[in-house]
């Protein structure tokens, strides 16, 4: 219901409306999850472009022992793979854990 009032009568008049009502607390939950629902997308963007991602999910368990044998020898190597592993346990926690 949208109310108006005649400034120079001062009749007041209802007048039916197409929104529905919505509490300020209802506009705020629904606001939070519409901008968890976009950090939840933008994780997940993120971790589908990356090229380490996309051939890790393919990966067997096999294969992922194989790959950090060959690609991890020192402390730089090591927070590269870290970095990546990172970013795409982002994206599940933000989906799980939000």
């Amino acid at each position: 219901m949208r109310t108006s009032i005649n400034v120079i009568t001062g009749e007041v008049t209802q007048h039916p409306s197409d929104l529905p009502d919505v509490s300020l607390a209802e506009l705020a939950r629904l606001a939070a999850r519409t901008a968890k629902a976009a950090d939840i997308a933008q994780a997940k963007a993120d971790a589908k472009s990356d090229a380490f991602v996309q051939s890790f999910v393919a990966m067997t368990p096999a294969q992922v022992a194989a790959y950090v044998e060959a690609n991890v020898g020192n402390l730089a190597e090591a927070k590269q793979l870290l970095k990546k592993l990172a970013l795409l346990m982002l994206a599940i926690a933000k989906e799980q854990y939000e």
